[in-house]
Formats: structure tokens, sequence, C-alpha cells
């Protein structure tokens, strides 16, 4: 799950459950009780970086549980991600050098889908409340105040990235009507949050800007078929459908 390329060193970041099904198997080690955590928290998940010259696959950690969302560093040096512990979330922060870890502070009761912009100025996460019922988007710059967005509307938002120059942050959340996920984009410098494309009988998620700032892909779902989409990345110009 969550896959993330790193252009400088040519590798990709993940999740996957392949070890822990092993080493933990769901037979010999039966989950007892109901958990209050969605998904995909409730999925037994390590971090592996997978390096594509050569191939070389190195697994970052080995706990018990929920690993991942994990994310690249500005510098590359270390990598965050999200924990689960006694079913609560946290950030944590892995020295990939030292295998040290030690969580990001200041970021709320239940904190996930961690991510920071490339100039390191700006991060944005999702803060579910204690009981994981409501998770709301949370986005804080350098010097200033924790902001929610799209505060109005109590819907789970996910699929957090930013865009390559650090001006847009890119997210998926459901409409109402239809009920399915469609893309928004928050202009950082005006704090601006508008719908990035008129809805339609589609479900759109993951959105990712490429490097050159002119397309923009995502995953759409249509039918019952899902499929990647790419189109050119044009920012909304209207009026603020929404402010923090």
């Amino acid at each position: 799950m969550g896959p993330h390329y790193n252009a400088k060193e040519n590798m990709i970041i993940y999740a996957s459950s392949t070890d822990e099904l092993k080493e933990n198997p769901p037979l010999l080690y039966p989950v007892t009780g109901i958990s209050k955590l969605p998904f995909p928290y409730q999925e037994p998940t390590e971090i592996y970086v997978h390096a594509l010259n050569g191939f070389l696959i190195t697994r970052l950690t080995e706990r018990r549980g929920f690993d991942g969302e994990a994310r690249f560093s500005r510098d590359d040096g270390s990598v965050t991600f999200t924990r689960v512990r006694d079913q609560k979330t946290e950030i944590l922060e892995l020295n990939r050098a030292s295998k040290t870890v030690h969580p990001v502070k200041g970021l709320g009761v239940n904190p996930t889908q961690y991510v920071t912009s490339p100039d390191g100025r700006t991060h944005a996460w999702v803060e579910w409340d204690a009981s994981f019922g409501v998770g709301r988007l949370r986005v804080q710059r350098v010097g200033d105040l924790i902001k929610e967005i799209n505060g109005e509307k109590v819907v789970a938002k996910s699929d957090l990235n930013f865009s390559p120059d650090s001006k847009w942050l890119l997210w998926a959340e459901p409409e109402p009507e239809p009920a399915r996920y469609a893309l928004w984009v928050l202009e950082l410098k005006a704090m601006c949050a508008q719908r990035l494309l008129p809805p339609d009988d589609s479900e759109r998620r993951d959105p990712t800007v490429s490097s050159d700032m002119r397309w923009l892909a995502f995953t759409l779902k249509r039918e019952g078929r899902s499929r990647i989409a790419r189109i050119g990345f044009t920012p909304p110009t209207g009026p603020c459908s929404a402010r923090p």
C-alpha cells in the first residue's frame, strides 16, 4: 500500500503485509474484540524501500501491527510514517542510517497521513478524534498556527499530496451527492480550498502533480473498474469554496 517514488535515489517506499502474515499468521494469532480503527489501520503491515537499480528491497520496520503511510523526508535521510499502538495512531520519524525512531509531536489526538511540502515549509495531516469517527484535515505552515481545511464538511479527507512547487495541497474527499470521492486543492498562500474537477459519474482519488507542473494523475473508478487517468493540471481560479 501507499507507494511513493524518490527520484533522487531512484527508489520506492511502500507498506506490505507479506512478512507480517508469515510471522504472525492470523489463524495462530486471531484478533480479539472489535477494533475502532478504520481501514487500513487494522492491517498488519511493515515499511520497505525498493531500489530500482539492482532491485534491492530493505525492510525498515519490524513491529506487529500497522506501520504505513510512509514518506521520504525532504533531505531523504529519514522517513515519516503512521504507526498504530494500543488502538491509537502516532506519526514517527525514522532515521535510515541509525535506525532510530522518534515521534513527531504537536499533531493532536490520532494523527495520520502526515506529509511535508517539498520546500519543507508546510505540513499537512489528518487528525482523527478518539473514537475514529471524524477525521479532520490539518495544515500548518512554518511559524503559523494549525488550520483546519474544509472543516464545515465532516467527511473523510484522504490521499494528501503536495505539488512539486509547494504551492498547492491536493486531497480527495467524498461529495454528499453522489456519495463518491472527488478531488480538492488548497492554494497555500491564500489558504483557498476549491474542488479541482467538476463532479461526474466517476470516483477520483490519489491526486499527483507531475514534476513539471503540467499534468495531474489520479485513480479513476467508474462502473466497477479502476484505472489511472491523466489530464492537464489547471488550478481553479474562481472564488474559494471554503476557507479555514
